[in-house]
């Protein structure tokens, strides 16, 4: 019969080794497929320049607006809140909180 403490000793084993050339094939292969996705995306955002670039300009803004063609009454009730305009930064005041009513 042998002392537990033995077994117990020739039981344990040593932690395994990083393999690095493993894992730096798996970094290099992610950074390889990361910039093939933008490669792609960019050939794609090329592609659409082709694809519209025959589209004339948009016309210019008329210095009158002219006569109203459509009104609204109603009152619209924004899904956020929005601080005043006076004391807040861009985001704030562009929120969608603004309130129209009829007069």
């Amino acid at each position: 019969m042998t002392p537990l403490i033995t077994t117990l000793a020739d039981e344990q084993k040593s932690q395994a080794v990083t393999d690095w050339a493993a894992r730096a094939a798996w970094v290099v292969g992610l950074l390889l497929f990361v910039a093939l996705m933008y490669w792609l995306m960019r050939e794609g955002w090329k592609w659409r320049g082709t694809l519209q670039g025959d589209l004339p300009e948009l016309p210019a803004v008329p210095e009158e607006p002219g006569e109203t063609r459509l009104s609204l009454a109603g009152r619209y009730h924004g899904s956020t809140t929005a601080v005043s305009g006076s004391t807040a930064s861009w985001p704030a005041v562009w929120a969608p909180a603004a309130v129209w009513s009829s007069p």
